[in-house]
């Protein structure tokens, strides 16, 4: 009775531990080292800045694109050194006529047959003819300077992908701002990670790499604005990061719109896991980075289960000293998921009422990657599904 009782002890203290150190320990981490041993990159706006060719991934994307390849040419950056390329392959609407339409210095590849995103990304960067390649998507719009401070960063010839800050607005869900809070959350962590090493994430929306150093994926790989960076990392360059490139999207246009992007996020993620020579394993601390940043998450919802369920144990039958503080995390559980149920329904001031989401994105999270575990066991290959958002509408 005894073994077992510190058997269960030891499941939840891990189980907990993890938790902390992916949510809060390595953040908290990162940023006390960046502070240490604080990397300043070599940026130099008054050189002139390289050719580009932005990619514009839109499948089925009609009431958008307009308003995206407006939002393109309105950038503060050389018009002759500007090219943009449309992916519309396969879309059934009106993308690649009105992208077609809309300037001649627009290139639209278009055909019938539907072969996923990352087939017609790699057809649009083949085409491309930029010293520099920016991905983007049609559904997300670059603010004036963003395309300027994605670049400047490839001065440095140690540069070989630069990331920029993905902000969100906030639509009727009760998950925006739970969302919104994600994104400032990621942005803190990337700028430490650049600062100590390499950035080692990266928004697939506002996305830059050099053209000589970018190499065409697996046909299998899915999530391939993460296997981009792991293949610049693998081949001894950095991922920078620019927080003045500022990319902003809606929100999901509901909870299973979010959970569905979630999922089919993971699902990715949990394959690559089976293809461990795609990480950077040559590179010790930026490999680091990866598997707190990034793996580690994918275990949360296991650990979140044990931990509960660990303490449920320890309630049932405890010891005469043990037993509060297992009542007491107990409680601390049950009111976390209530908040998660209730937490937006609660009339609280502003700020609390904000902080009172959290929870429920948190959960709606670690759902969506368990639901992604379960896709990513099918044999079917995961097409390039649109996820409705907030305000579609220019």
């Amino acid at each position: 009775m005894r073994r077992d009782s510190r058997t269960i002890a030891r499941i939840r203290t891990c189980s907990l531990a993890t938790i902390f150190y992916v949510l809060i320990g390595y953040p908290l981490l990162i940023a006390l080292l960046s502070r240490v041993r604080r990397r300043r990159p070599i940026v130099d706006h008054s050189v002139e800045p390289p050719s580009v060719t932005i990619v514009v991934a839109a499948y089925n994307e009609a009431r958008t694109i307009q308003s995206k390849l407006q939002n393109v040419f309105e950038l503060e950056f050389p018009a002759e050194r500007l090219e943009v390329i449309v992916a519309a392959q396969g879309s059934t609407d009106r993308t690649a006529e009105i992208a077609t339409a809309f300037s001649d210095r627009v290139i639209v590849l278009t055909d019938d047959d539907r072969a996923g995103k990352l087939a017609a990304v790699e057809a649009a960067c083949m085409k491309a003819s930029g010293d520099i390649i920016v991905l983007s998507d049609a559904n997300n719009m670059y603010r004036v300077d963003t395309l300027r401070h994605l670049v400047s960063p490839f001065h440095d010839a140690g540069v070989g992908a630069v990331s920029g800050v993905k902000m969100t607005t906030v639509g009727p869900t009760s998950l925006a701002v739970g969302e919104r809070t994600y994104w400032r959350y990621e942005t803190f962590i990337k700028q430490s990670e650049a600062r100590v090493s390499s950035c080692t994430s990266a928004s697939g929306e506002i996305l830059a790499i050099r053209a000589d150093v970018m190499e065409p994926l697996a046909p299998d790989a899915g999530l391939d604005d993460f296997e981009r960076i792991c293949d610049v990392l693998r081949r001894g360059y950095r991922v920078e990061f620019a927080p003045g490139a500022v990319s902003v999207e809606p929100t999901s246009a509901s909870q299973a719109s979010e959970r569905q992007r979630r999922a089919r996020i993971t699902a990715q993620r949990w394959r690559l896991l089976a293809h461990p020579r795609r990480f950077p394993l040559n590179r010790p601390v930026p490999m680091w980075q990866i598997l707190s940043h990034k793996i580690g998450r994918l275990f949360l919802p296991l650990a979140a289960m044990l931990a509960f369920a660990t303490t449920c144990v320890e309630v049932a039958r405890p010891s005469a000293k043990r037993g509060r503080s297992a009542r007491a995390l107990l409680a601390a559980q049950v009111a976390f998921y209530l908040l998660a149920a209730i937490g937006p329904r609660l009339p609280l001031p502003r700020r609390l009422g904000k902080l009172a989401r959290i929870p429920r994105y948190l959960v709606v999270t670690n759902a969506a990657t368990v639901e992604g575990l379960y896709l990513a066991t099918r044999d079917s290959h995961l097409l390039w599904d649109r996820v409705d958002r907030y305000e579609h509408d220019a």
